[in-house]
């Protein structure tokens, strides 16, 4: 019905904070084209689908998501994907590894975005990833939450990856 609405009014506009991938088909996309839809945002945060699943526990199917990456673009759609990179050992399963980060960089490029930005994991306050990240010991205490940046690291896994590199890995992907 907003879509249908948005027709009327004939305004370009675009999805800069992300859209819900596992909600969307070609039948909506159609529709959202039509209503004036210029630039969508797909916020698929890994390119790996244990970290989707295991880790952010995010209801994606990444062979849907290249699919309809492909038929946004189809449709004249400028597309952009927000990924993360950093994810610590979370409800029992094993962190997210360098090699993985590196994966899901090429998902990125293999899908042809238009664009796409990379972030570390930055745990929110109230999140299952700071409670964890706390209780794990992967942030330190005294971090002041109310400074933290999704371009800057804050969870160090020892054994896995520290902060500073997840940091200027997310660096690295965004500057290629």
């Amino acid at each position: 019905n907003i879509f249908e609405g948005f027709k009327t009014l004939n305004l370009p506009w675009a999805t800069p904070q992300g859209t819900a991938l596992w909600r969307l088909n070609e039948e909506l996309l159609d529709l959202m084209a039509e209503s004036g839809l210029y630039q969508i945002t797909f916020a698929i945060e890994s390119g790996v689908q244990r970290v989707l699943k295991d880790l952010i526990q995010k209801p994606l199917n990444l062979k849907k998501t290249k699919h309809l990456i492909s038929y946004a673009r189809k449709l004249g759609i400028t597309v952009h994907g927000f990924f993360i990179i950093g994810m610590p050992p979370m409800f029992g399963n094993s962190g997210e590894t360098i090699e993985e980060m590196y994966q899901t960089y090429n998902f990125a490029k293999d899908c042809e975005f238009n664009s796409a930005s990379f972030f570390t994991a930055v745990p929110i306050i109230g999140s299952d990833l700071l409670r964890e990240s706390l209780r794990q010991g992967f942030i330190d205490k005294s971090t002041e939450f109310y400074r933290m940046s999704y371009k800057q690291g804050l969870i160090s896994v020892p054994g896995l990856w520290a902060c500073d590199q997840i940091s200027e890995l997310a660096a690295k992907f965004n500057s290629e």
